[in-house]
């Protein structure tokens, strides 16, 4: 599956998904939006209808999300080693 990025276009829970799977546009888009970034580490697609549900749709119309495997490699290893993410290990 492609990663994507969802950011909110409109105060209603109107978003666009755009082709993403590079945490650096990610981070660029949140910090351009000054919006909070929220990362889903996907292992497998068993998680995938969370997404689906309106409230969680409602509570992520003012992030910008992005989807990334488990073993998405950023700077020479996987972005989940990195300190920022130790608390999730």
């Amino acid at each position: 599956m492609a990663s994507y990025l969802v950011c909110a276009l409109t105060s209603m829970s109107v978003c666009a998904a755009l082709p993403c799977n590079d945490y650096d546009r990610a981070v660029a888009v949140a910090i351009a939006l000054k919006r909070d970034l929220v990362i889903y580490f996907r292992k497998g697609s068993e998680m995938d209808w969370i997404f689906q549900h309106p409230e969680v749709l409602r509570r992520l119309r003012h992030c910008v999300f992005l989807c990334l495997d488990c073993d998405y490699s950023y700077d020479g290893g996987k972005l989940l080693n990195h300190p920022a993410f130790r608390q999730m290990q």
